[in-house]
């Protein structure tokens, strides 16, 4: 997923696309939160139910059997030129748009 918000052409643009009520939040006491708590902000930005199963059972294992967020570095070489290249687009005004974007290379390539 690659979430592109485009504050510079939009400035009253809404946070995660205005998927997060910020109002009632109290930012200061985020931190003290359980990860309970913290999951009906994280599902309001990143949609839960779009995560592959595997991801939401490595979700739930985070502090079990593992210990940070579940990722294989081909994953993160790849997220990494997606950005990338957005952000020259960007750049180079061949984009002007916001938006969230899926690309699952296990949907690609079967």
């Amino acid at each position: 997923m690659l979430d592109v918000e485009r504050f510079d052409l939009e400035p009253e643009r809404p946070l995660f696309h205005g998927n997060l009520n910020e109002e009632g939040i109290d930012f200061t006491k985020l931190k003290n939160l359980t990860s309970q708590e913290k999951l009906p902000m994280l599902d309001a930005m990143v949609n839960l139910s779009a995560l592959s199963d595997r991801m939401k059972y490595s979700l739930s294992e985070m502090g079990k059997s593992i210990n940070t967020w579940p990722q294989l570095a081909s994953s993160v070489v790849l997220g990494g030129a997606m950005v990338t290249d957005t952000c020259r687009r960007i750049l180079l005004s061949e984009t002007n748009s916001s938006g969230r974007y899926y690309v699952d290379f296990k949907e690609l390539i079967k």
